[in-house]
């Protein structure tokens, strides 16, 4: 499906809020977002959205840098002027217990862009829901991720989004506190997004969120914009013919 195909439609609060937090990334430091919402409330399609607009800001800073480099010899840019670097690990319902396995493919993704080298666990290799988590060994996984974010931020502001985090393992959800807690003068959005959970692990992130950043609550579109999601503007019905509401009325997506 190509890009023109899909109408991105509501959400501009949420979305001028990431943004925000963004802004407050590349001048004060961490911001944590923590993004909360039923299946297929909108939540993927909000942070694809987002990461796009930041990725055309990223080549416009990058188009802007490269002009900048045929000109006398000057300051170097400020981290504000620095292409962002965008990660991305997704947590899996199959390694929900396993210790540690999302902040490894996280520490992984950061060294290499490769989170395969840690794997989601395979069965009988999963810890105990109920095993109490092994404090220096969150510890020693937290330095190693504060460590590895050190030097990627190096070349400028990093973004890390975690889908599904629901299902993200208990140990890893302590790891990014630690990471909130212990390198809050990096530039980092660190975005974290699932379903409603109780769990003490994802209420830790939840109210660092809120102090340190923002948590957005998704929920259903108000009439208003719904209307508009059921009647596309004329300029666009020729691009969207053949195309039908998803069942959440978000987007506009193929209907064949």
């Amino acid at each position: 499906m190509r890009a023109g195909m899909v109408r991105f439609v509501g959400r501009t609060a949420e979305l001028d809020q990431l943004h925000a937090q963004y802004a407050a990334v590349v001048t004060a430091g961490l911001r944590c977002v923590f993004l909360e919402g039923a299946a297929g409330i909108g939540k993927t399609t909000l942070l694809d959205r987002f990461l796009t607009d930041l990725a055309a800001a990223n080549q416009q800073t990058s188009h802007q840098a490269s002009l900048a480099g045929s000109r006398p010899a000057g300051r170097q840019p400020s981290r504000s002027r620095r292409p962002a670097s965008i990660v991305r690990v997704e947590a899996a319902e199959s390694a929900r217990s396993h210790e540690l396995d999302l902040a490894h493919r996280l520490i992984d993704a950061l060294a290499d862009g490769s989170p395969g080298a840690h794997p989601p666990a395979r069965r009988g290799d999963a810890a105990d829901d109920d095993a109490v988590l092994d404090v220096d060994r969150v510890r020693d996984t937290g330095d190693e991720l504060v460590d590895a974010m050190t030097r990627t931020c190096g070349r400028g502001p990093v973004v890390v989004r975690v889908d599904d985090g629901h299902w993200c393992d208990a140990s890893s959800l302590r790891v990014l506190s630690y990471l909130v807690l212990h390198a809050a003068r990096l530039p980092v959005l660190l975005l974290l997004a699932g379903r409603p959970h109780d769990s003490p692990w994802v209420d830790g992130v939840r109210r660092l969120a809120a102090s340190g950043g923002a948590t957005v609550d998704l929920s259903g579109f108000d009439v208003p914009t719904s209307r508009r999601c059921a009647r596309p503007r004329a300029s666009s019905r020729r691009r969207l013919a053949g195309c039908a509401l998803s069942s959440t009325g978000r987007t506009a997506i193929p209907s064949g």
